[in-house]
């Protein structure tokens, strides 16, 4: 389904353009490929960003590893405090998408964050670059996938 699953496949955000990005030496973590190899986590106004690739790149990728159309989860993770996160979430893939086949929300054990899944059916790789664009345009998204 083309979906991030267990272990340490990331998801990628398509159009993420790598000079915008910005790492600090905190967000660098060992990616278990190798020793002292790191992973760069990029950031944008702040805010986590997974993937650094082109455009190009990922569409190459999505080409080789989904199906169209499909089901397709997206989740976010913002704020617990702030009660308009998950209706954020849940409007930022609607306005793309119209209504979700799912929407499931749950908070962190100490109530600092909230997880948003909003499942839909994607009829191709521009509806998900749509739904990625949406989704980061909420200033309160600390990551997603």
């Amino acid at each position: 389904r083309g979906q991030a699953g267990a272990g340490h496949r990331q998801a990628v955000i398509p159009g993420k353009d790598k000079s915008s990005s910005s790492t600090s030496s905190s967000s660098k973590h060992s990616n278990g490929t190798g020793p002292g190899q790191k992973l760069q986590v990029p950031t944008l106004n702040g805010n986590l960003l997974l993937g650094d690739v082109s455009e190009e790149e990922w569409r190459r990728i999505d080409k080789k590893v989904n199906k169209y159309p499909g089901e397709r989860t997206f989740t976010a993770i913002g704020p617990g405090s702030d009660a308009t996160f998950p209706d954020s979430v849940v409007k930022a893939v609607e306005e793309v998408m119209g209504p979700a086949l799912s929407v499931n929300q749950r908070p962190s054990s100490q109530g600092a964050w909230v997880s948003v899944k909003v499942a839909v059916v994607v009829q191709g790789p521009d509806q998900v670059m749509a739904i990625f664009a949406s989704i980061k345009k909420i200033a309160a998204v600390k990551w997603c996938m």
